[in-house]
């Protein structure tokens, strides 16, 4: 077995692991299981902390099916208080979200520059950042802030697997019926909806890599609140990924093709 053992890249162990899974040598699968969770750390290097997470969706893969899996998930749930003091650090480590909600921002800022009365419905408050650099968006536009410059209600709303098909369409039909000037979605863009496991691996592994190193760049590993944002922000992503399929997954990592077509095009008109 040694010589399926990858050297020097760790990136590669996670990989031989899945490729053994799909072989369905469950022995071989077990034995680098083992050498995986050698490896692997929460608070290592980026590699090392994604491999301890996927480990975790592997391990659940591998020993559940149903709606089991969400037993064996060791990850946290965290409760609206911890997401909204995780989310908003996230959005200013990781500069792929704060791109994502500045872009959604500059469009919003530009739809509405002649409007004094502003009323933002949000579907899933997870962090309030994206409204509080908006507000001074608003306000720094010329001739000053109005006194009722900026009216908001934000009402939380998870988009869950149940609501896919009609329901999800009905909701889209909802916002369109209250004739907005701008609908504005922030998604993560990734192909993690492949029939297939191991390309949906790969994808899976490359993507959150990314994120895992541009988080290095701004927090110190040992560093308390990079471990909670990642832990309670991202692991729990990866883990349903991995490890669930069909109406058991939450997160659906869309192309932009396919957000356009099954979130706008039914409804709506994009822009872009």
């Amino acid at each position: 077995m040694m010589e399926m053992m990858p050297r020097g890249d760790l990136k590669e162990v996670p990989i031989a692991y899945v490729k053994v899974i799909a072989e369905n040598t469950l022995i071989t699968a077990k034995w680098l299981m083992s050498e995986l969770c050698i490896v692997v750390f929460i608070c290592g290097s980026p590699m090392q902390r994604l491999g301890a997470y996927m480990l975790e969706g592997l391990v659940a893969r591998l020993t559940s099916s149903g709606r089991s899996i969400y037993n064996s998930l060791r990850c946290k749930e965290p409760t609206s208080v911890e997401l909204f003091s995780y989310m908003p650090l996230l959005y200013e480590i990781c500069p792929y979200f704060k791109f994502g909600y500045l872009s959604a921002n500059g469009a919003i800022t530009d739809a509405m520059k002649n409007e004094n009365s502003i009323h933002i419905i949000d579907f899933q408050v997870a962090q309030c950042s994206q409204w509080i650099t908006l507000i001074h968006a608003l306000a720094a536009r010329p001739g000053g802030p109005h006194e009722s410059a900026s009216r908001r209600l934000m009402i939380s709303h998870q988009l869950t697997p149940e609501e896919g098909g009609l329901k999800l369409d009905g909701l889209l039909r909802m916002v369109k019926s209250l004739s907005p000037k701008i609908v504005t979605l922030v998604k993560q863009e990734s192909n993690t909806n492949t029939v297939q496991f191991f390309p949906s691996f790969l994808e899976t592994l490359n993507y959150y890599l990314s994120v895992f190193e541009s988080i290095d760049v701004a927090l110190p590993r040992n560093h308390k609140e990079r471990i909670n944002v990642e832990q309670h922000c991202l692991a729990r992503e990866i883990v349903d990924i991995l490890a669930c399929e069909g109406a058991e997954r939450v997160e659906h990592h869309k192309l932009l093709e396919r957000w356009s077509h099954d979130f706008l095009w039914p409804v709506l008109n994009p822009i872009c």
